[in-house]
């Protein structure tokens, strides 16, 4: 979900806030970024040979 909602839906003053506070919890944040600028090098039938 984009974070500017979930920021305004738990009444933060910032989406910055949010972040800061909920984005260490995301374990998967790291890998799913990972994977995401690996697609943009490589197409899809290569992706699991790494």
């Amino acid at each position: 979900m984009h974070p500017k909602i979930v920021s305004s839906r738990l009444g933060h003053a910032t989406v910055a806030f949010t972040l800061d506070t909920y984005s260490a919890d995301i374990e998967d944040l790291d890998r799913d970024a990972v994977e995401a600028v690996i697609g943009l090098f490589l197409p899809s039938s290569a992706r699991g040979l790494i």
